[in-house]
């Protein structure tokens, strides 16, 4: 295989600090489980409970897929000669959902199933890989019913489903996740050009409809453009409420747990060391007429990494409760303007100044719920994969101006949560020992304490109003991600006894079985929490070893290699900063 072309060349501003890393920098380091920077503290994972109780969640995830065959029509519809090669003789499959919103067929579920598979499949599984393919063919034909947009699926299928409907629209969530995972399917078939060309239109297609690229920013004072992680095609972010490109939903309405920054930091590596100069034909001109280049899309997936990051702040409490819906309300002088000068966290979590709210998915408005709940795992990825750029993100006041006063970063997110475990749980954890487990059982009782209806912490003026139960697994699995960031004054070892302890809750009769205990919840929305975050849990993300078989490691170029961030696989066994054997009592 030839070498990977250089990175491109450094564009003032393009971002404070190149990453200087292939496409799956996630996944690529110079050494399994070591960094360019020697001052970034590496992920923590867990050890063989945390593996046993991802793969458990795993084989019960799998359990909602189905045979597309019968339930997608347009399967037939097109032409497989048309198709990358690698969907050929694949078995279309389909996640079935249920729950709130949910039901029949949802991007969200299809999308939780790409990322999984996609990530497993570049540790070498070749289950993972037809299961990954098979889901792909399906969202590729789902995307070609009415009510996508620009190849990205409907959120809800059959569009028949929606009342009054049909259902209209993509879901941002669902979007980046797939196409994330489709990222990861590519480097497990060692990068055919079909199958690449095919996925970067898909990259360009998310910027376009999931972040507005290139028109819908808002530039800051110190000529930082941001783009604000929309709803989907048709509503949030800065979509304006009235002229030709108004909101379909209440204007300058933004979800927390949407922001994804380590998607869009494997999109933006992806472009720089996947692009072709044919693939300038398929991104989108600025409204005035004017090309663009990969360059520019580059500049926009780092500008919703900025944006993400300081709305977060502005959507959060020190416990780390996150609101489900905020504003991002960023008006421009003129109502038919995309861009212009303003700050999308002005007033948030409120809409403007005279305390605007909305809310959407049928969760309220400023309270810790269902729709923020993925926040901790999405926060997760970033540290796991990226610890170096994530701990150094750009935050700025109320209007706009750069504030190094305020230290916020993924790092700092996450110590928000194990912080409230730490010091509200009934029970604590050190590295040998720990009395969350008192009678050979753990006792999620005293856990459930840190974030009980009277723990202090869970609401505050930037998440007003009260949470959900976090008996639900679906509040409770994400938090537990949080602690793979250490905390100053928590041994690393405390923090892996932390993972092993909490990823023992449930037990798993067999693979594929419904697991008992506590919190052990196997329907639709809570399932897709606890595969997912089991895998951030058990450092399952990626596997350095696997990726460098697929592709040829290239060196960052020479101005890069002093601060590059080359991201964090799963480090070799003997590497590894957690315990081993069994849980000690």
């Amino acid at each position: 295989m030839s070498p990977l072309p250089p990175p491109p060349p450094r564009t003032p501003g393009l971002w404070a600090r190149w990453s200087g890393a292939l496409v799956l920098t996630a996944c690529a380091t110079r050494a399994a489980g070591s960094v360019v920077d020697q001052n970034v503290e590496p992920p923590i994972f867990g050890g063989p409970i945390s593996d046993a109780a991802f793969q458990g969640w795993l084989g019960v995830w799998r359990g909602q897929y189905r045979d597309a065959g019968p339930l997608v029509p347009e399967l037939g519809t097109i032409d497989a000669s048309t198709l990358p090669k690698a969907f050929r003789g694949v078995q279309p499959k389909v996640v079935i959902s249920s729950g709130g919103v949910a039901g029949g067929i949802v991007s969200e579920g299809m999308g939780y199933a790409l990322m999984v598979e996609g990530f497993q499949a570049g540790q070498g599984s070749m289950e993972a890989l037809s299961n990954g393919l098979g889901i792909a063919r399906a969202w590729l034909s789902i995307a070609t019913s009415p009510g996508g947009a620009s190849g990205l699926p409907v959120w809800k299928y059959p569009t028949s489903l929606c009342s009054p409907g049909p259902c209209r629209g993509t879901a941002i969530d669902g979007d980046e996740d797939a196409v994330l995972g489709l990222i990861y399917l590519a480097a497990a078939l060692q990068y055919p050009p079909d199958f690449v060309e095919w996925v970067m239109k898909l990259v360009i297609a998310f910027a376009a409809v999931d972040l507005g690229f290139p028109d819908l920013f808002r530039s800051l004072p110190d000529g930082t453009r941001v783009f604000v992680p929309k709803g989907g095609s048709e509503w949030g972010g800065l979509a304006p409420p009235s002229g030709q490109f108004a909101t379909t939903k209440h204007p300058w309405c933004y979800g927390p747990s949407y922001f994804a920054p380590a998607h869009y930091r494997v999109f933006r590596d992806f472009v720089a060391y996947r692009w072709e100069p044919h693939f300038n034909s398929y991104l989108p001109s600025r409204l005035s007429g004017e090309a663009t280049s990969s360059e520019d899309l580059q500049v926009a997936l780092h500008g919703a990494i900025i944006a993400g990051y300081n709305l977060l702040y502005y959507a959060s409490c020190e416990s780390g409760a996150v609101s489900n819906w905020v504003g991002s309300s960023a008006r421009c002088a003129s109502t038919d303007a995309l861009s212009c000068a303003a700050v999308p966290w002005a007033t948030t979590p409120y809409i403007g100044y005279n305390g605007g709210n909305c809310s959407a998915s049928g969760t309220p408005f400023g309270s810790y719920g269902a729709d923020a709940s993925r926040t901790p795992w999405r926060i997760a990825m970033d540290y796991s994969l990226y610890s170096g750029e994530a701990i150094q993100v750009s935050m700025y006041d109320r209007v706009g101006r750069a504030d190094a006063s305020l230290q916020f970063n993924a790092k700092v997110y996450l110590n928000r949560i194990v912080r409230q475990y730490k010091e509200h749980a009934g029970c604590a954890c050190g590295p040998t020992a720990s009395t969350c487990i008192p009678s050979g059982k753990v006792a999620v009782d005293l856990i459930s304490n840190a974030f009980s209806a009277n723990a202090s912490g869970l609401t505050c003026a930037h998440v007003p109003n009260p949470s959900q139960s976090w008996w639900s697994a679906y509040m409770s699995y994400p938090t537990f991600t949080a602690f793979v960031a250490p905390l100053e004054g928590l041994e690393r070892d405390a923090s892996a006894r932390w993972l092993e302890i909490l990823a023992s809750i449930c037990t798993f009769p067999g693979q594929g079985e419904a697991p008992e205990g506590l919190l052990c919840s196997s329907t639709y929305f809570d399932l897709g929490q606890e595969v997912i975050s089991s895998m951030v849990m058990a450092g399952a993300l990626s596997n350095v070893r696997n990726i460098i078989r697929f592709v040829d490691v290239a060196s960052p170029s020479p101005d890069a290699a002093g601060d590059a961030d080359l991201g964090h696989g799963r480090a070799r066994d003997e590497d590894r900063t957690i315990p081993k054997g069994s849980m000690a009592q």
